[in-house]
């Protein structure tokens, strides 16, 4: 015999995980998220953990729905002001760049606006049933009006669909679970995300598809948007909710300038030389290879190459702290000088940067005195060069690595850089080291960030190329054992 529903006594076919009884489909449809909280588990809630494909399939009708009702509803001066509002454009000159910030406008537009009644959008809307929605999309509009806007920081990326952020300017709040695959794809651990943000039962959502927030400039942006909010009685959270395009173009406004400091400031000169040996060539590769600054690297045939490290004498090689003279990523040290290739007859020398051009000229005539004569030199600046700025066919020749090769080297490159890491000075630091700074509270703030942007730069090696660097021991070293139990 069939079991019967629980509230209805009809034909049941679903057990319901809330009631521990069995239900009818009708029961399940109408009465969850009204008189049944459902289970995060439950595979009939669209609203489930497990149902995030659900809610995605929900979004376009909804979202038709909702823009016909407003365009229906407010007059078209208002939309304009809304548009201007969040974005400076007008609806004849928006955009593609802005679509993003759609969801915003509408959901400003559906909750905050008011009409001459005092009454919302979507109050009137209620009043009247919400006529033309489901019941799913009526509990959906209902989780959509404590929408929020704010920054929030990725904590961890569990799989392709999730993430596990903390909300900035909440730090009350514990982490929560944010659904959205197509931020997920992209984003990096501890990477911060100016966006709106929709709370359902059991996880969030984003909206629209949010901005990053630059490393460079991440704490200046936050600390002044709290300046602005200081003595206005109202939190971060709803002064970006109501002045979304003020923030925004703060927040494009300190990328551009970033932008155009690290143009100014980067050394982006590709030095080359080549030297006739004066020696025999044996003589010379002898002297390369006594050298602690000179690392050997896999070579074509008739060619020995090295990387030029910061080693031996050229360990005290640095820059001004105070420009982005040699920033070749997120690292804040530099660690690669140069390189050089003994070919047949002549050694090739080559480095990024007038100023480690300037040192490696230098130390080529203390390291192999009166054993080369310079038979050519030639700079180029990068960012002036056009020919370089146009797109050209990547053409492989020759073998490529195996990708476990591969995948070793780069495990060894980054297991070398690591193990003085905690005593080499950075200029994100102050020029102090990690060891040191990690001994002082006020750089902690600093040390925290710092540690951030690597460990973020460690988790996409590892999601790209399956390479794990194992950092407990220099996070214990650092003081910051809080983070074992998320690494």
């Amino acid at each position: 015999m069939s079991p019967k529903c629980s509230l209805c006594g009809a034909a049941a076919k679903r057990h319901c995980l809330t009631l521990k009884e069995s239900i009818c489909p009708f029961c399940c449809g109408s009465k969850r998220g009204r008189t049944i909280l459902c289970s995060p588990d439950c595979q009939y809630d669209p609203f489930s953990l497990q149902s995030y494909d659900a809610v995605r399939g929900m979004d376009k009708t909804l979202d038709d729905k909702i823009v016909h009702h407003i365009r229906s509803r407010i007059p078209e001066a208002d939309f304009d002001a809304a548009l201007k509002q969040f974005t400076g454009k007008s609806l004849k000159k928006l955009d593609n760049d802005e679509a993003p910030v759609l969801e915003l406008i509408f959901s400003w537009l559906l909750f905050d606006y008011r009409d001459g009644s005092g009454m919302s959008e979507n109050d009137l809307w209620k009043a009247a049933g919400y006529p033309g929605l489901t019941h799913d999309e009526r509990r959906m509009v209902g989780f959509m009006e404590k929408w929020t806007v704010s920054v929030v920081e990725v904590q961890e990326i569990p799989d392709e669909s999730t993430l596990v952020c903390i909300d900035l300017f909440d730090p009350e709040q514990d982490r929560f679970i944010v659904k959205d695959r197509s931020c997920a794809a992209s984003a990096e651990r501890y990477m911060k995300i100016l966006t709106g943000i929709h709370t359902l039962p059991h996880y969030r959502r984003f909206m629209g598809s949010g901005i990053t927030v630059g490393a460079a400039f991440a704490q200046t942006f936050l600390k002044e948007l709290t300046a602005r909010t200081k003595d206005s009685g109202i939190n971060v959270r709803d002064y970006l909710k109501h002045n979304f395009g003020e923030a925004r173009n703060l927040l494009l406004d300190y990328t551009e300038k970033d932008e155009k400091r690290f143009r100014k400031g980067l050394d982006a000169w590709h030095c080359t030389a080549e030297y006739r040996f004066t020696v025999s060539r044996a003589k010379l590769l002898k002297a390369i290879r006594n050298r602690l600054e000179f690392e050997p690297e896999n070579e074509p045939a008739g060619t020995e190459c090295f990387v030029w490290l910061k080693k031996g004498e050229s360990s005290g090689f640095s820059v001004d702290a105070g420009s982005n003279l040699h920033r070749i990523g997120p690292e804040g040290a530099i660690t690669v000088i140069g390189n050089l290739k003994l070919r047949k007859d002549v050694l090739f020398v080559e480095t990024f940067g007038q100023g480690k051009w300037a040192h490696v000229q230098e130390k080529l005539k203390d390291f192999f005195p009166g054993m080369l004569e310079l038979v050519r030199e030639n700079k180029t600046d990068m960012l002036k060069d056009k020919s370089l700025n146009k797109p050209t066919p990547v053409k492989r020749t020759g073998k490529q690595l195996p990708p476990e090769l591969e995948k070793q080297i780069v495990a060894e490159f980054y297991s070398k850089q690591y193990k003085t890491f905690a005593d080499e000075p950075v200029p994100m630091l102050n020029n102090m080291t990690p060891r040191e700074a990690s001994k002082i509270p006020a750089m902690r703030g600093k040390l925290v960030e710092l540690m951030k942007i690597h460990l973020s730069g460690l988790e996409r090696q590892k999601r790209e190329k399956g390479v794990d660097v194992d950092l407990k021991s220099l996070i214990r070293e650092l003081g910051l054992e809080e983070w074992l139990p998320s690494w």
